[in-house]
């Protein structure tokens, strides 16, 4: 399986919305594995982790959710907490 990061771009409320409800549906999302997710509702940002075979899965699953915010997706190598982390979110755990 690959790593990789989703990042949505919305404001404070889709932000706070998402967090409510699609955290929990992205979990049932059957062939990726949704790891965790970093948010910032101030900067309207969220960073979720996932796992799978390739990016499409990731897109049909977040598709069937109902996520249409603008958002990328990025196949990384490791993710690690780090400062930049604390600088972007303040505390996460």
């Amino acid at each position: 399986m690959k790593r990789f990061i989703l990042v949505l771009r919305s404001d404070k409320k889709n932000v706070l919305l998402h967090i409510n409800h699609y955290c929990a549906s992205c979990r049932k999302i059957e062939g990726v594995v949704w790891i965790r997710s970093l948010v910032n509702p101030e900067k309207g940002l969220i960073f979720c982790e996932w796992e799978a075979e390739n990016e499409d899965d990731i897109l049909k699953g977040i598709r069937e959710v109902g996520i249409t915010d603008e958002y990328e997706i990025v196949e990384v190598e490791c993710i690690e907490r780090c400062e930049s982390c604390s600088s972007i979110f303040g505390e996460v755990e």
